[in-house]
């Protein structure tokens, strides 16, 4: 009986997509009833066909992207993941025309342009590493269960806050940049396809965009008379394009390196 009651208290309820499968939404919220999550979802999603949210205020269009975000919603395939980057495309946009290039956020800038270089480095190092470890436990067969890998580095940038308690760096809970802390922007490197171990060679790495100093990427947003002398890495052209404002960017005070590898092995049976 008391397993009963827990599974009729819980906080999941079957939204239906247009056109989509019955998937189950899980409501990270708990206070909040899942009936009116249901209700707030198609509202925020009406809001963006009839194109309120160009009229909305700042703090009410952040407050939708927050529990947009909350419920995973960044899939642009469904209704919900198309209202939260419309909002957060307005956001940026509003932010960005107001925004002064002063030599205090000219210097901001490039201080974690020139970190986002050095991060994909101190990635690449350790993939190297990684990589010519395994490929030496492949070569000749050696390894009995490693048949193949592969190595993605990836750049997490993060806007954290300092605790009033411990006076160290922690994520900020709710808010527009708990959205933007969790997003997926894409900020990845396959390094299988930068680097050989058999040959040591990685200029592969090194003339890759994110790296390469090859093209300036002073353009669309950044292409303003003040960052003319300036180089920009694609990493920040990036983010703009992912709907960063630039506010947020000089917020940046964290960026995480992740290096993830995978290892395969297969058996046949006959």
């Amino acid at each position: 009986m008391e397993d009963a009651s827990k599974e009729k208290s819980s906080d999941l309820i079957k939204f239906i997509r247009l056109n989509e499968p019955v998937e189950t939404i899980y409501i990270s919220d708990g206070a909040l009833n899942p009936i009116n999550s249901y209700r707030k979802i198609l509202e925020i999603c009406k809001m963006n066909d009839n194109g309120e949210f160009e009229k909305c205020s700042l703090k009410k269009m952040e407050e939708n992207a927050s529990f947009l975000s909350k419920n995973n919603f960044y899939k642009e395939k469904f209704e919900e993941g198309k209202a939260l980057r419309n909002i957060l495309q307005i956001r940026s946009k509003r932010l960005n025309a107001k925004f002064v290039w002063s030599e205090k956020n000219i210097k901001r800038l490039m201080k974690i342009n020139d970190n986002f270089i050095k991060c994909w480095e101190t990635g690449f190092i350790e993939a190297k590493s990684a990589m010519n470890m395994l490929f030496e436990r492949m070569d000749n067969n050696k390894d009995s269960f490693l048949n193949n890998y592969e190595v993605r580095i990836k750049l997490l940038p993060k806007i954290l806050i300092r605790s009033s308690k411990t006076r160290r760096y922690i994520n900020r809970k709710n808010g527009i940049y708990d959205v933007i802390n969790y997003g997926n922007w894409d900020l990845e490197l396959r390094a299988n396809n930068l680097y050989d171990p058999s040959t040591k060679d990685d200029k592969n790495f090194y003339s890759h965009r994110y790296i390469s100093k090859d093209k300036n990427w002073n353009t669309e947003t950044f292409g303003c008379k003040e960052l003319s002398e300036h180089y920009i890495c694609y990493t920040l052209h990036r983010l703009c394009r992912k709907d960063w404002a630039i506010g947020d960017i000089l917020k940046i005070n964290r960026i995480d390196i992740e290096v993830n590898v995978s290892c395969q092995s297969s058996t046949e049976v006959f």
